[in-house]
């Protein structure tokens, strides 16, 4: 698949805040990875199941390795780099999780109150 900037257009949440801890694994990494992000998984038993698309009997495996939220952070920056100016994939206080407008972006549009 080609690189493809997100732009203000595609702004939303893409993940609510119930999902919790599993939103990388669910969400951001798999997103990630459908936009070219190559996952370099360590060798421990939750990535092994992982690598072997094993969902069925580990779904939430790979949220138990140890470098998770580094490779969710690897995912998210990765996504980041396709982003046009002004907007970013993060979460937001409550935990929702998406692509979102920067401050000075949310301070100059005149729609925000």
């Amino acid at each position: 698949m080609s690189k493809m900037a997100f732009t203000k257009d595609d702004c939303g949440c893409y993940a609510d805040s119930n999902r919790g801890i599993y939103i990388g694994q669910d969400v951001v990494i798999p997103m990630a990875e459908n936009y070219g992000f190559v996952l370099e998984l360590c060798d421990c038993e939750y990535c092994h199941a992982h690598r072997l698309g094993n969902v069925y009997d580990s779904e939430r495996e790979i949220s138990r390795c140890e470098w998770y939220t580094e490779v969710w952070d690897e995912a998210e920056n990765y996504l980041n780099t396709l982003c046009e100016e002004g907007v970013y994939f993060g979460s937001t206080e409550n935990g929702d999780w998406g692509l979102w407008l920067t401050e000075d972006e949310e301070d100059g549009d005149e729609t925000h109150t």
